[in-house]
């Protein structure tokens, strides 16, 4: 895997880093699942453990992946939101917003 290729790795990220070689990827962009939100019928998970430390814990480990296969200048593109509930009002950057399901 190297030279100016596009790659798109499907598959469990705690698991498909390992098989790329370390300081060769230039970017990695990625919406990591939110914790206790949606089920994937996958019984490992991320996003479904039992306590916010846990799904943390297993974020971290990804990212540990991530930044060992990343160049020294390479970026992280992460995608996280504040929070995502259907008919409730959040907050972002000071503006209140319904959240209605698409």
């Amino acid at each position: 895997m190297a030279g100016n290729t596009v790659w798109i790795l499907v598959g469990d990220s705690r698991h498909v880093l390992g098989q790329i070689e370390p300081g060769i990827a230039q970017c990695c962009a990625t919406s990591p699942p939110y914790w206790g939100l949606r089920d994937y019928d996958h019984g490992d998970q991320i996003g479904a453990e039992s306590s916010p430390e846990a799904y943390v814990s297993n974020l971290v480990a990804v990212f540990r992946g991530v930044r060992r296969v990343l160049r020294d200048n390479g970026t992280l593109w992460l995608n996280v939101d504040d929070g995502y509930v259907v008919g409730v009002v959040v907050m972002y950057c000071g503006s209140a917003s319904p959240v209605t399901q698409a």
